[in-house]
């Protein structure tokens, strides 16, 4: 009897024991699960790629079109009926040269008017000028004329500037480009009358991303290669930016050729891409995948690896490439290894391994 007790009993305290191990085991995997802790035995298999500076990103290159040196649409200041046009498209004018005329008639009849009425002020205002001077006439009298003088003296200078002005003169050395109009026509104060184009040295016209603009004071050369001259590239310079971006974001940039003998060979039109080279900086650019980001919360991450374990950094990316590549800064440095297959399957301080690299001639890593 005695004996089946104590095998009852030992029966009894084996169950608890068992029973109290599942329960402190279902215990910690359940707060473990909760905490999204629960890190597998065994390391997980990654793929993974080293961190490269953005050096080759420092080479850029955009499309562009050349560009007159100078180009204006000429107007007249006034409105009128063009009576005479002496020059065609094509045709090279001379800074100063009259490219266009008005009818002047009634200008010249309002000038002949403003002369006789100056001519008449005038005498008047001297008279009473001289009687002021000897004393025979007052102040009042004396500034009413001068003030008189003044007035008549303006409104005579206009009228012979609107006079002069019924002439368009070509504003630098160039060609004729396009006629908006034709003798006969009546145009406005301002519309656009004759297209100039400049014969200074060509330039070209990019337009470039905000990315290079910010950076646009490292550039340390500027080159083109023009679809007219194939296999040759000319070293350019900048001439202008614009301070503002269009619609796309994007930063005009006009840039001359160094070389003079390009201002006989290239004319406005022709197709070109300019290359940009930028000074290698030592600061934290790095190229890395887009396979190799995650988001979490409207940020960005990289797993990155050491010791065998991945811990997340965040990153800022300033640029996409076309290749599949993403320009970051911050968190990294150039010896850091990321991870770029199997991203999603990871958790903080997990162990890894690090798959072979694929071969070019072995895509499928086949043994």
């Amino acid at each position: 009897m005695d004996t089946f007790a104590e095998k009852r009993k030992l029966t009894m305290n084996y169950k608890v024991k068992v029973f109290t191990c599942l329960v402190m085991f279902t215990g910690m995997l359940s707060m473990a699960c909760d905490r999204g802790q629960l890190l597998p035995a065994e390391p997980v298999f990654v793929r993974t790629e080293l961190v490269e500076p953005d050096n080759g990103r420092n080479i850029v290159t955009y499309p562009g079109r050349v560009k007159p040196g100078a180009e204006a649409n000429a107007a007249f200041k006034v409105a009128g009926t063009i009576s005479f046009i002496p020059v065609e498209v094509g045709d090279f004018v001379k800074k100063g040269q009259t490219i266009a005329i008005l009818d002047d008639r009634d200008y010249r009849t309002q000038l002949e008017a403003t002369q006789a009425e100056y001519d008449r002020v005038s005498a008047d205002a001297n008279r009473v000028i001289e009687l002021f001077k000897r004393g025979s006439a007052s102040a009042s009298e004396n500034d009413k004329a001068t003030y008189g003088l003044q007035q008549i003296t303006a409104k005579l200078e206009a009228h012979k500037n609107a006079l002069a002005d019924t002439r368009l003169k070509a504003p630098f050395d160039g060609y004729v480009q396009k006629r908006m109009f034709e003798p006969g026509e009546t145009v406005g104060a301002g519309m656009q009358v004759i297209s100039l184009v400049g014969s200074k040295k060509p330039e070209i016209e990019i337009n470039i991303a905000a990315s290079d603009f910010i950076r646009r004071k490292s550039a340390i050369s500027y080159t083109a290669r023009v679809d007219a001259i194939p296999g040759k590239e000319f070293p350019m310079e900048v001439t202008g930016v614009a301070p503002k971006g269009n619609l796309n974001q994007l930063y005009t940039v006009r840039l001359k050729f160094l070389d003079e003998k390009l201002n006989e060979l290239l004319t406005p039109g022709m197709t070109a891409d300019v290359i940009i080279k930028f000074a290698v900086t030592n600061n934290d650019r790095f190229t890395i995948p887009l396979s190799a980001l995650v988001r979490d919360k409207g940020k960005c991450y990289v797993w990155v690896i050491k010791n065998g374990k991945v811990s997340k950094r965040p990153i800022e990316i300033i640029n996409i490439t076309g290749d599949g590549k993403v320009v970051a800064t911050s968190g990294l440095n150039n010896d850091y290894i990321i991870v770029t297959a199997g991203i999603h399957s990871l958790k903080e301080g997990m162990q890894v391994r690090q798959l072979d690299p694929m071969s070019v001639s072995n895509l499928g890593n086949i043994k």
